[in-house]
Formats: structure tokens, sequence, C-alpha cells
């Protein structure tokens, strides 16, 4: 259940601070308090963006079992 909780975190925090929902992809940096501070679009941070993903909806289809 702590699990749950903390990747159910992560995700919101992911898809509400770090995703660019105006123009689509993740922002490279953030400061501790969520603000962008660097708001480039680097190939290296997308594909991590997409990896914790997916490890997302792998363990979120695992609960739906």
């Amino acid at each position: 259940m702590l699990f749950q909780k903390m990747a159910d975190r992560a995700f919101d925090f992911v898809m509400g601070k770090f995703w660019d929902a105006q123009s689509g992809g993740a922002f490279w940096r953030l400061d501790d308090t969520g603000r962008v501070i660097d708001d480039s679009k680097k190939i290296y941070g997308q594909a991590f963006c997409i990896y914790a993903l997916a490890e997302f909806y792998r363990a979120s289809a695992a609960r739906r079992r």
C-alpha cells in the first residue's frame, strides 16, 4: 500500500509539474518546489520520463489484476 501511494504521488508530480500540458513533453529541470527553471526538452530527459511512465503503468496494471 505504501508503494502504491508513493507511485501515485510521483505520477501526479510528473504529470502536474514536469509535463508541459500546452506543448507536450517533459521540462528538463524544476526546482524543489516544482517551479520550472529550465524549460528545454532534452531527448535524454524525455526518454527517462517515458521509462518512468511505462513502469508506473506496469505497476498500476498489476494492481488491477
